[in-house]
C-alpha cells in the first residue's frame, strides 16, 4: 500500500516509514529488542510501546533532520504512541484511518497468518482465537489514538478494493498538501491489522 501510494505523487518525493519493516530489520539485527518482537508475533499482538516508539522515533527525526517528507504506516496503535507523536516537534499534515469491517480484517488475518511466507508458523487449533484477540486489541486501542487526535482525522472506507482505497487517500494527501504551508509533509495512516501493506505484529 504506502510504496505504491508514494510512487502516485508527481509534486512531492515521499520517505516511507512502516512500521512492520522497522521491527522486521529490528529482528534482523539479533537485538534484546528483537526477541520482544519475535515472542509479539507468536500471537500477532502489539509490540511493547518502548520498543516501537524508538524505531519511529530515530527514523522521523532523521528524516526531519534531512528535511524530507515522509508517511508513516502504523503508527500510532497506542494512546502512548499517540502522545508521544503529539510531543514532538510537528504536527502531521494528515492523519488518515483507514476504516475496515471487523468482519474483513479477521478475513486478511487468518490469509496472512496461513499464508507461505508468514513471518511465524502458528499451530491451526490457535488461529482464530489469535485473530479474535488481534481485532479486539485493536479496536480498544485505536479509540483512544482517535481521541487524542479527535478533530484531526480524516476516515476512508478500507473495505474497497485496494486501487480505490489508494486513490482516495492519494486525494486527501493532496488536498492537504496544496493548502499546507511550504515545508515537507508529513502524513500518518493507521488501520487494523492487514489494512496496509505490513503490520507491526
Amino acid at each position: 500500500h504506502i510504496l505504491t501510494l508514494a510512487e502516485n505523487f508527481d509534486d512531492f518525493e515521499y520517505e516511507t516509514i512502516c512500521v512492520g519493516d522497522l521491527l522486521s530489520r529490528e529482528v534482523s539485527k539479533r537485538s534484546d529488542a528483537s526477541k520482544k518482537i519475535l515472542e509479539a508475533r507468536k500471537t500477532y499482538s502489539y509490540v511493547d510501546d518502548d520498543i516501537v516508539i524508538d524505531l519511529v522515533t530515530k527514523q522521523i527525526n532523521q528524516y526531519e533532520s534531512e528535511k524530507k517528507n515522509w508517511i508513516i504506516e502504523g503508527f500510532p496503535r497506542t494512546r502512548r504512541q499517540a502522545i508521544c507523536l503529539t510531543k514532538m516537534d510537528f504536527i502531521p499534515d494528515h492523519i488518515i484511518l483507514i476504516d475496515v469491517t471487523d468482519k474483513l480484517t479477521k478475513q486478511r488475518v487468518k490469509e496472512n497468518l496461513t499464508s507461505e511466507e508468514a513471518q511465524v508458523k502458528i499451530e491451526e487449533d490457535k488461529i482464530e482465537k489469535i485473530i479474535e484477540d488481534a481485532v479486539v486489541e485493536y479496536n480498544l486501542n485505536i479509540e483512544e489514538v482517535k481521541d487524542i487526535y479527535s478533530g484531526m482525522i480524516s476516515v476512508i472506507d478500507g473495505n474497497k478494493r485496494q486501487d480505490i482505497v489508494l486513490q482516495e487517500i492519494a486525494r486527501i494527501i493532496k488536498l492537504k498538501v496544496v493548502n499546507a504551508p511550504k515545508r515537507c509533509p508529513k502524513i500518518v495512516l493507521i488501520g487494523p491489522p492487514c489494512s496496509g501493506k505490513t503490520t507491526q505484529a
